[in-house]
């Protein structure tokens, strides 16, 4: 299956064993990809003290997800929109912060450079920093962490692994709570097209109004993003086209726009590879997702 495997093992320590394989896509939604949203408080989960947590992130989408989540857990939020500004914002302010969350995926200075000049600059006064990528495999974290990253953490944003990692960083071990068996599942009528565990637990963080402004924020960007990937198309600019539809996977992943994401996701895939004669045709369809998810969201929103 084009894959690999291995074991990396460590005297005394543990051993951990890996392997990867190419699949096609599945069009299935898991049973149980939303009981998270069944294990999560909505309280204050900083007792002792009020964290002091930079967000760097050029997605708007994922800046107002990740920040409403934090505050609605009792931290201190800043954010900052490129790794320029946030350079710009510790030079000037001076301010401490407990932890940076480092979007990856950045124009003009991405996060790996972002945090390669913050150290230059600061060295060992700099608080953890953290990843926030959609690259997932093992590869991926090893390269991450040996370019000065402290940590990683997935995209699209979930509110419970956003907050255990901060709470990784910032509190005693033994103050973390250990994962526990998740139970049960959560009914997704029409879960094919939203994911609605996601939208509840963003409801909870930061309130129905967050729900709906995100999501008409992501309709409007949306519009905008595959109107420019089909102009790029038309001017037969591939790199283009996966820098539009990266932002667009972003954004859907998120929000639980699911037909988008997985399209979106698969679409980049191919665009990095370099050869994809039904760009055209996915393109279309990814059109038709979006359309799809814009006529019918506002009546599973009341599923909620």
């Amino acid at each position: 299956m084009k894959g690999h495997i291995g074991v990396d093992s460590e005297l005394g320590q543990g051993s951990t064993f890996w392997f990867t394989f190419e699949a096609h896509l599945s069009r299935e939604v898991a049973q149980n990809a939303q009981a998270e949203a069944l294990h999560f408080s909505t309280e204050p989960q900083f007792s002792e003290s009020v964290p002091s947590v930079l967000v760097v992130d050029d997605n708007a989408v994922n800046r107002k997800v990740a920040s409403e989540i934090l505050r609605k857990a009792g931290c201190e939020v800043r954010i900052a929109q490129s790794g320029a500004e946030c350079l710009a914002m510790l030079s000037r302010e001076k301010k401490h912060f407990d932890l940076i969350l480092m979007d990856i995926q950045m124009p003009d200075m991405d996060g790996v450079e972002t945090t390669r000049r913050l150290r230059e600059k600061f060295g060992k006064a700099l608080p953890p920093i953290v990843a926030m990528t959609a690259y997932s495999m093992r590869e991926d974290r090893e390269k991450f962490l040996a370019k000065g990253l402290d940590d990683y953490i997935s995209k699209p944003i979930k509110a419970q692994a956003l907050i255990n990692k901060v709470k990784e960083h910032l509190l005693p071990v033994d103050a973390v709570p250990p994962v526990g068996t998740l139970k049960g599942t959560l009914a997704q009528p029409g879960g094919a097209m939203l994911d609605l565990g996601i939208l509840r637990q963003l409801s909870k963080y930061g309130g129905v109004e967050l729900v709906q402004e995100s999501l008409r924020e992501f309709c409007e960007d949306s519009e905008v993003l595959l109107q420019e990937a089909q102009g790029a198309f038309c001017l037969h600019q591939p790199e283009i086209i996966r820098q539009k539809i990266h932002t667009l996977k972003g954004n859907a992943g998120t929000l639980g726009v699911n037909q988008v994401a997985r399209l979106a996701t698969a679409m980049e895939k191919r665009l990095k590879e370099g050869n994809y004669p039904a760009l055209a045709d996915d393109l279309n369809l990814l059109a038709q997702h979006f359309a799809d998810f814009k006529e019918n969201y506002i009546i599973l929103l009341a599923k909620i």
